[in-house]
C-alpha cells in the first residue's frame, strides 16, 4: 500500500521579533521557526510545504498562534504547550532535552551543564547543546534560555540576534 505523506503547510506569524514560520499538517505542528533563519535550518524548512489559505487549513495552526500571542503580550501568561516533547520526532536524548528545556521559566537562563544534569545527562552536554540545535519549536520550546557557562550566549540555530531578542523580550515584560 502506498501511504502518501500528509500535505505540509505554513503559516507566516507576524512577531514583534520578526517573522515567524509555522509547519503543520493536519495531524500536528512540525516546526516553529524564525522565517530568516530558513536557510540555516535545512532539517526544519521544507520549501515545498503550501500556505494555509483555507479556514480549515489554518485551523491546524490555532492553538501555537493562541500560544504565540499570548507569549508576545505577556511571555509569563501562556497556556501550555500546543505540543508535547515525548511526542516529537528524535532520539531518546533529545526528547529528554526539549522536555527539560520547557521546565525553564520566561525570563530565566540556565546553562548548557545545567541542562545536561536536568536531562539526566551530566556527562553528555555537547550532545545536550546539539539537542538544543535540533530543536523543531522555537519559542516554544525555550531553547533561547540556555547559554554558557562562561555566561557568554553560546549557540542559536535562529540566529544569535534572535536569541537575544528574546531574551530581552522576556526580560522587559
Amino acid at each position: 500500500m502506498n501511504h502518501a505523506q500528509p500535505i505540509l503547510y505554513y503559516l507566516d506569524y507576524a512577531s514583534p521579533l520578526g517573522l515567524v514560520r509555522l509547519q503543520a499538517h493536519k495531524d500536528a505542528l512540525q516546526a516553529i521557526y524564525f522565517a530568516s533563519a530558513a536557510k540555516q535550518l535545512s532539517a526544519l524548512h521544507v520549501p515545498t510545504a503550501l500556505p494555509a489559505e483555507s479556514k480549515a487549513e489554518r485551523a491546524y495552526f490555532d492553538a501555537a498562534v493562541r500560544w504565540l500571542d499570548q507569549y508576545f503580550v505577556d511571555p509569563y501568561q501562556t497556556d501550555p504547550l500546543p505540543i508535547s516533547p515525548n511526542t516529537l520526532v528524535g532520539t531518546e536524548l533529545q526528547k529528554k532535552v526539549w522536555a527539560a528545556l520547557c521546565t525553564i521559566p520566561a525570563g530565566q537562563t540556565i546553562t548548557y551543564t545545567e541542562l545536561a544534569q536536568r536531562s539526566e545527562r551530566p556527562q553528555a552536554v555537547r550532545a545536550v547543546a546539539s539537542a538544543c540545535g535540533k530543536n523543531p519549536f522555537s519559542i516554544l520550546i525555550p531553547c533561547h534560555r540556555v547559554i554558557a557557562k562562561s555566561g557568554g550566549l553560546g549557540g542559536y540555530s535562529g540566529g544569535l540576534h534572535h536569541k537575544v531578542a528574546l531574551l530581552e523580550w522576556e526580560r522587559a515584560t
